[in-house]
């Protein structure tokens, strides 16, 4: 099986792919448009209905059909054409060629086809069962390709990436060629190899049938003299299974505007759409974290979505990411109507392409919350018909794409609820939300309070030594959230402020 993808060229000329150029040995015969025929000598173009070809007992089978030409008839040349110091003499021989024609400045063509070696008579191509081989990606990302009947997948990875069809996902974080045996079983045999002899080792996640979870394997390659070799492992229930570096949302939808779809719920969907547009077309993203799942090392916290699709505009919008105070929505209630507002804006990036991860950095707001949830909202920036895109949500069948919030570093993050420190420390602030200052009472006296906006930038710094009433004044600062840290003899106690107009 030979595949190609993203085929593209700014040349102003014919850009083509050979399927096979030889001396002319024998008849041509060809199946075409559901007729087989023994071509007479010229030249044949094909528009997608050329099936197979037949010249000196090789078959070529197109099952993705295509802009194909072929020749069998003569052709001159010199040696000196192609080779300095060569016979300027004309040579003319018989030659048989055959290829795709992707035209003048193809974006994004592709071909597919099948050497069938041995095949002797038209019969035998006519008898060959294409059915067993499935073509199961063909992107520049990757490419795959399943026999059925021996349940063996073969996948080249150019980056990267993740694979998903027919109950089989793989990532491979590295480029690499992967071969997998007796798929269905619950040992199935893994071999990998990096062609480019790049990388030392590559990390694989593979979920299949017959065996359970996603599991994770580390793969060693070779070196020295055998870089470029196949390694093989064996994938079973003893594989180790994956660990997600943070944690899923606890409900994730995108809602969408418009009289028909304003009290629509999309809750369930397996991808989250997001587009600034007229009323009907725009949509966007709600993310609810219970934000206690966290390790309490983090140090630094990112949201990660997986970009599963993206328009051809897509770079001239950002996408913008909102802290949500309300937590009261739920996954399969949620709409347009009805959605919470924001309360501040945490950061914007650049949209990006298809296959991407995006990130924001959220270690301030998470941190600084004091609930055990967290609610996220993402819009797009900037209206356009082809600034849409998608990412996968937590419904999606690929574990290593949906969304997460991941945990970086050792130094520790606050977890601590109001309520808590409320109960233990017997603090008080009224009111709240408020239009201009708080009043704190303590229980007992604290050393200082500090003041946090919700991307964790340092505000303020009250001493408060010995006293156990006392005001914070936030008349200065804009409408929205703010956390009060008061800081004693032992961890601070966080608690979350509403400031208004």
């Amino acid at each position: 099986m030979c595949l190609g993808a993203n085929v593209s060229s700014s040349a102003a000329q014919t850009i083509n792919t050979t399927v096979n150029q030889c001396l002319l040995s024998g008849n041509v015969t060809v199946n075409s448009a559901g007729i087989t025929s023994v071509l007479s000598t010229g030249a044949y173009t094909y528009n997608s209905n050329l099936k197979w070809a037949l010249h000196n007992n090789v078959g070529y089978y197109f099952p993705a059909g295509g802009n194909l030409q072929l020749s069998n008839q003569a052709q001159s040349g010199t040696w000196s054409s192609i080779n300095t110091g060569g016979s300027t003499s004309t040579v003319t021989s018989n030659v048989f060629k055959l290829w795709f024609d992707h035209g003048v400045t193809p974006s994004g063509g592709s071909y597919a086809y099948i050497v069938l070696p041995g095949k002797a008579t038209a019969t035998e191509m006519q008898a060959y069962d294409t059915s067993r081989i499935k073509i199961m990606a063909n992107t520049n990302a990757v490419q795959a390709v399943k026999h059925t009947t021996l349940n063996n997948w073969q996948l080249l990875f150019y980056e990267a990436a993740s694979f998903s069809a027919d109950g089989v996902t793989i990532t491979a974080d590295h480029p690499c060629a992967v071969m997998l045996k007796n798929v269905g079983t619950s040992d199935v045999t893994v071999y990998i190899a990096d062609p480019a002899q790049t990388y030392g080792t590559v990390n694989l996640l593979i979920k299949v049938p017959g065996i359970d979870s996603t599991r994770q394997l580390s793969c060693k390659l070779l070196g020295g003299n055998y870089a470029g070799q196949s390694s093989v492992y064996h994938l079973t229930n003893a594989t180790p299974v994956f660990t997600p570096e943070g944690i899923f949302p606890v409900a994730d939808a995108y809602v969408r505007s418009g009289s028909s779809y304003n009290a629509v719920n999309y809750g369930t969907a397996t991808s989250l759409v997001l587009k600034k547009d007229v009323d009907g077309y725009a949509r966007e993203i709600f993310f609810k974290f219970n934000k206690n799942s966290l390790p309490v090392t983090a140090d630094s916290i990112k949201l990660r979505l997986h970009v599963n699709y993206a328009n051809t505009d897509v770079n001239t919008t950002g996408w913008a990411l909102y802290y949500v105070s309300n937590d009261s929505w739920t996954e399969n209630g949620i709409t347009w109507s009805n959605m919470p507002a924001t309360t501040s804006l945490i950061g914007t990036i650049t949209g990006k392409p298809s296959g991407s991860k995006a990130e924001w950095n959220v270690t301030g707001i998470v941190k600084n919350e004091v609930d055990s949830l967290l609610t996220f909202k993402l819009v797009s920036t900037n209206t356009g018909a082809k600034t849409d895109a998608s990412f996968s949500s937590r419904e999606t069948a690929d574990v290593t794409v949906r969304p997460q919030l991941i945990a970086l570093g050792t130094t520790g993050l606050s977890r601590v609820a109001y309520r808590e420190a409320a109960m233990v420390n017997s603090i008080q602030v009224y009111p709240n939300p408020t239009t201009r200052q708080v009043t704190v009472e303590t229980g007992k006296p604290f050393e200082k309070a500090t003041i946090y906006n919700s991307a964790g930038q340092l505000l303020k710094t009250q001493y408060t030594t010995g006293q156990t009433k006392f005001q914070v004044d936030l008349q200065h600062y804009p409408a929205g959230v703010y956390f009060l840290h008061m800081h004693g003899s032992t961890k601070p106690v966080v608690i979350k402020v509403m400031k208004t107009e």
